[in-house]
């Protein structure tokens, strides 16, 4: 192969690394977001108490999200207007805590409306909702994705095993085995996002400095509504 010895300039050490938020700075940025009720800030709490990806949220149907019965859930699954990562992707995730209240105040402002967050329930949105999100998390130095990150760090702390782990955050399983079945009930589910928020509400900076909490003002200051 003529290409065999063709070297590239910095390959391999030119990735950046995204910053992954502690539960102090979710707890901060919880917060700041908690009485703000633009759809920015409703998918930056769901995302939060979810771990879930910012396009599996801003096209979300209204009929997507299911308030009654004995757990409040989310129904991630293709939509006419985007698709889904993988196959994998396609989950119902529990809403608790931070991410049931926002959702609960998102389907009320949706009523009647076929999308749950419409002005990004269309091509290039979740684009549109990334960029005007990771402008409001500025202030902490995360992009959105840095709530899977900071979740997948959240569950792995409360031991919450690992199949199950990727059955919230839609990952692959690794086992075939794993796939066996119908798999964990959301009321299981729901139990270890239950214990992953935990931390993020008890948190407290051991070295005791204050948290960086901008104003929800100061954190929205860049972006509209």
């Amino acid at each position: 192969n003529p290409f065999d010895d063709l070297r590239i300039a910095n390959v391999g050490r030119d990735a950046t690394t995204r910053k992954t938020p502690s539960a102090l700075e979710l707890k901060a940025i919880a917060a700041a977001f908690d009485q703000d009720d633009s759809l920015p800030a409703l998918i930056i709490r769901i995302q939060l108490g979810t771990g879930t990806r910012i396009a599996e949220i801003a096209g979300l149907g209204l009929d997507d999200v299911v308030l009654d019965g004995d757990t409040p859930h989310i129904r991630i699954r293709p939509r006419s207007w985007r698709t889904l990562k993988t196959e994998a992707s396609q989950r119902d995730v529990p809403l608790v805590g931070i991410a049931l209240e926002a959702a609960k105040r998102a389907a009320a402002l949706a009523k009647g409306k076929s999308a749950l967050f419409p002005r990004y329930a269309q091509e290039r949105g979740p684009d549109t909702a990334s960029a005007t999100i990771n402008k409001r998390l500025k202030p902490w130095g995360i992009t959105s994705h840095g709530f899977r990150h900071g979740m997948k760090d959240l569950l792995r702390e409360v031991d919450c095993p690992e199949p199950l782990q990727r059955e919230i955050q839609g990952h692959s399983l690794n086992d075939p085995a794993d796939g066996y079945g119908k798999g964990p009930s959301l009321a299981k589910k729901a139990e270890w996002l239950t214990k992953a928020l935990a931390l993020v509400t008890s948190a407290t900076d051991k070295s005791g400095a204050k948290a960086s909490s901008p104003s929800p003002v100061e954190a929205a200051s860049e972006v509209p509504a």
